[in-house]
């Protein structure tokens, strides 16, 4: 029995195919989660910050008001 001329490539392309597939999905599922945490990693980020700031600056009175 031979072999059609060409199948492997079409074997090939259709397996390219399917991890093209496969990223896509994962970069689109995980991309949503990725940003949550990058907008939860600079809040909590900015409020230490500000803390760390009041509590620097609480006992003097000349930089209150």
């Amino acid at each position: 029995m031979r072999k059609k001329p060409g199948t492997g490539a079409i074997l090939l392309l259709s397996i390219y195919e399917d991890v093209a597939t496969l990223v896509g999905t994962l970069f689109f599922v995980l991309l949503p989660l990725i940003g949550a945490l990058v907008a939860l990693f600079s809040f909590l980020l900015t409020y230490r910050i500000r803390q760390r700031r009041r509590r620097k600056h609480k006992g003097l009175r000349i930089l209150k008001g």
